[in-house]
């Protein structure tokens, strides 16, 4: 994805992939830890989608952190599936790379965003 890709396709492309890794979890993590990580990754599409969609700066602000800390439950949960053996470490970096990109993105978007 380039570098210039706008926050709700990163999102999209980080949903995406987790939902195609979780699947593979064990059966019973699948509706636990699996879970939590693909609502996670929804939750993130959503407020990345409505940050974008958004003519109030509040509400951009508002979305804006709450992806924030969509982001940092994504990395902790990544991390959880790692030490558990559920992902592989290829995996869980490229997933740690994409989650940090999208933080980064999040962080540059809360700057130029003015109330």
């Amino acid at each position: 994805m380039s570098n210039d890709a706008p926050l709700g396709d990163r999102a999209r492309a980080l949903a995406r992939n987790l939902h195609v890794l979780t699947v593979m979890f064990p059966d019973s993590e699948k509706p636990l830890l699996g879970m939590q990580l693909r609502n996670a990754a929804i939750e993130l599409v959503t407020e990345a989608v409505v940050a974008s969609a958004t003519d109030d700066p509040a509400e951009k602000q508002e979305m804006l952190r709450l992806a924030a800390v969509n982001c940092t439950r994504i990395r902790e949960l990544i991390q959880l599936a790692r030490e558990l053996d559920h992902l592989p470490e290829d995996d869980v970096a490229e997933l740690i790379t994409a989650v940090e990109v999208i933080n980064a993105t999040i962080a540059r978007e809360r700057r130029t965003a003015r109330y």
